[in-house]
């Protein structure tokens, strides 16, 4: 009740606040903001991947995805000659709804509000596994997985 999109969201469906449009950031957020459309409205999706696409490409030396966050930080320990990259996860929602929890109509909205998003991270992803195939072993990535989870315990312990 205290979040910011509470009001907007209280009483409503899924389909009835995403389509009430509360805040630019759930429609192609990331694609507007990587564009510099955010509070724009009237860019189409192919444009939007397009610009986001170019930013990312001219403005970033590295684009990773949080959805391979482990082999992300093992390319940004060989690329910046990181030494310690052993994390804890924290500040993880303890409630979420699944893909599975949403009816077919909500995933509809859902991903037609946001094509250039869709687009630019499944771009975003294959870039990042290309960078991950040239760049990492499936052991060096099993090795760190193990030991950050042997490192996380050691630090919940303490």
């Amino acid at each position: 009740p205290d979040h910011p999109m509470h009001l907007h969201a209280k009483d409503k469906s899924i389909t009835e606040f995403l389509q009430s449009e509360p805040s630019p950031e759930l429609s192609n957020g990331q694609a507007k903001r990587f564009s510099g459309y955010l509070h724009s409205t009237a860019v189409a999706d192919k444009t939007l991947f397009s610009l986001a696409q170019n930013t990312l490409n001219q403005c970033f030396s590295m684009v990773l995805t949080t959805c391979l966050f482990d082999e992300g930080l093992l390319l940004l320990k060989k690329h910046l000659g990181l030494q310690d990259i052993f994390y804890l996860k924290s500040n993880v929602s303890k409630r979420f709804i699944s893909r599975e929890q949403l009816s077919s109509a909500e995933l509809k909205t859902i991903e037609s509000m946001n094509q250039a998003d869709i687009r630019l991270f499944e771009w975003a992803k294959k870039n990042c596994l290309a960078l991950i195939e040239q760049a990492l072993t499936p052991k060096q990535i099993t090795d760190f997985k193990a030991a950050n989870l042997q490192w996380a315990k050691l630090i919940k312990s303490i």
